[in-house]
């Protein structure tokens, strides 16, 4: 297929799809507003998330009773909590060192969470720049004008009674858009005037 003859075929859909219908404001802003909300929310869902999981790493390393500070003279911890003021110093050691444990523990889970946010920021920052798919976007133009076609053709055979006519549009699309969903559909239309002796 040449490039005049794509042009023509454009220029004859154009003139029988008439004019296109009025567009209800700016869909482009429209869809930039939507994509803003949909990052806004998706980052408010990750902070609310980060937030539930720093409060939870909080809430299990806060001490089991209010320790005072080291008595100098004694050289050890007083503290308050009678459960705590029962252990021996070696239990004492052993708690020490399970809360650095769980302290460690919920600094990784800080690090993790931030590093996922970073990473969603940078994901909802790539969705907003689409990537051009140059091959991808001339299939779905040509997906339309046969669309637009094999429905010019539909039409012409249920209003004018114009199936000859009709059946010439199918097989343009048939002939210029072999690989197009609609090829097959042309093709079922042009079966069933065949079978009708209207093609």
């Amino acid at each position: 297929m040449t490039d005049d003859e794509l042009r023509q075929l454009l220029r004859e859909v154009d003139a029988d799809a008439g004019a296109p219908p009025a567009a209800s404001g700016d869909l482009a802003l429209q869809v930039r507003h939507a994509a803003a909300r949909d990052r806004r929310r998706l980052l408010a869902g990750l902070s609310a998330a980060a937030v539930l999981v720093l409060a939870a790493g909080f809430w299990t390393i806060r001490p089991r009773g209010s320790i005072e500070p080291i008595d100098e003279s004694a050289g050890r911890v007083t503290a308050m909590d009678p459960d705590v003021a029962e252990m021996s110093d070696t239990e004492r050691l052993f708690e020490i060192s399970r809360l650095h444990r769980e302290a460690a523990l919920c600094q990784t889970v800080l690090e993790r969470t931030q590093a996922l946010l970073e990473q969603q920021r940078r994901v909802v920052k790539l969705k907003g720049t689409p990537l051009p798919d140059t091959v991808a976007n001339v299939r779905r133009e040509a997906d339309k004008a046969a669309y637009v076609i094999v429905a010019q053709a539909d039409r012409m055979c249920r209003q004018r009674q114009l199936c000859k006519s009709a059946a010439v549009k199918y097989r343009r699309v048939v002939k210029l858009f072999p690989e197009s969903p609609w090829a097959e559909v042309a093709r079922g239309r042009l079966d069933e005037l065949e079978e009708k002796g209207d093609a």
